[in-house]
C-alpha cells in the first residue's frame, strides 16, 4: 500500500471518529445525527485523488504529494484532539474595540 493511500485511509478514519464521537453542537450541524456527511468523504477523495495524479509526474512530485497528504492528516488530527483551541470567526482586534469606545472630539455642532 502506498504512503498516500495510507494517509487517505487515516484521514477517513479521523473524520469518521470525529463525527461519531463529536460534541452535541458538532452533531447538530449534520442532518443525520452521528453520521459523517458524504461531502466530508467526497472532499478527501478529491484532495487525495488530485495528489495521487500530481505524484505521477516524477519522484520529487510523488514525495511532495505524500508529504502534503500526511500534513492534511496531521492538521485534521490536531483539530480532533481535546484541548486544542478552536478558532472563532469573531474579531478580537484591540484597535477596533478602542476606536469604538474612544470619545469623539472635534467639531462642535
Amino acid at each position: 500500500m502506498g504512503s498516500l493511500l495510507l494517509a487517505w485511509a487515516a484521514e477517513i478514519g479521523i473524520i469518521t471518529y470525529r463525527d461519531l464521537t463529536g460534541s452535541p453542537a458538532w452533531k447538530a450541524q449534520h442532518t443525520v445525527a452521528s453520521l459523517p456527511l458524504p461531502a466530508d468523504y467526497i472532499a478527501t477523495v478529491l484532495i487525495f485523488g488530485s495528489l495521487g495524479l500530481a505524484g505521477k509526474s516524477s519522484q520529487g512530485a510523488k514525495t511532495a504529494a505524500n508529504l502534503f497528504g500526511w500534513a492534511v492528516v496531521i492538521a485534521t488530527f490536531l483539530n480532533v484532539m481535546p484541548g486544542v483551541p478552536k478558532t472563532n470567526s469573531t474579531s478580537t482586534s484591540t484597535t477596533t474595540a478602542a476606536a469604538k469606545t474612544a470619545p469623539k472630539t472635534g467639531a462642535v455642532a
